[in-house]
């Protein structure tokens, strides 16, 4: 659908306040702002929904995170950082490019009982599943508060998880941990299977 993002009632017409996950693009610096604008707008129609962001100028993030922009992506950042890192290891880009482009990379949640690092990476790599790291606290805050609240059947235990939970930030990255890293249900596990297999489950 064509329309300004930043406008009410192309946001009405695409029915957003009925979206799960919206993605805001910025072009250029000018549009920077309306990516702000139409996060607010966004977040008036659906509380829940779960918005990607990407700028171009960094100031702009710390308004993005008040608002509570699940995911900011830096372009011009990530770019410098792209381009530095590909003079110094060559090919990079292009194994990035791949990794983002191929569907055997992917997420996961993790629900079962805690177990080390070192268990499931060698179960999945059984299955020729590579695991590859770890996200904590994996989805949005208000999903993980509510899973809180339906696993706990004492109010001491569900301040005790909630003041746990604050104290730690969603969906934080732990590529490659120790072997004795636990593995905590509510976790994303980073994997990456064989391109002509198709995806197993524990």
């Amino acid at each position: 659908m064509e329309g300004d993002f930043s406008d009410e009632e192309t946001l009405k017409k695409a029915k957003i306040d009925q979206a799960k996950k919206v993605l805001l693009i910025s072009n250029n610096i000018e549009e920077d702002a309306k990516v702000l604008s139409a996060v607010i707008l966004i977040r008036d129609f659906n509380k829940d929904i779960y918005i990607i962001a990407q700028i171009i100028l960094p100031k702009f993030q710390v308004y993005l995170q008040k608002l509570h922009c699940d995911e900011i992506v830096l372009s011009k950042e990530y770019d410098s950082f792209l381009l530095a890192k590909s003079t110094m290891y060559p090919g990079l880009s292009k194994v990035l490019g791949e990794l983002l482009s191929e569907e055997s990379f992917y997420i996961k949640h993790y629900e079962k009982e805690p177990r080390t690092f070192k268990e499931l990476f060698w179960e999945y790599l059984q299955k020729n599943i590579i695991l590859l790291g770890i996200l904590e606290n994996y989805g949005k805050v208000e999903e993980l508060i509510e899973n809180v609240k339906k696993e706990s059947n004492k109010v001491t235990d569900i301040v005790k998880h909630l003041e746990h939970l604050k104290q730690k930030k969603t969906n934080h990255v732990v590529l490659y941990p120790k072997d004795d890293y636990l593995v905590r249900r509510k976790s994303g596990l980073i994997l990456m299977r064989r391109r002509d297999d198709r995806e197993s489950t524990v």
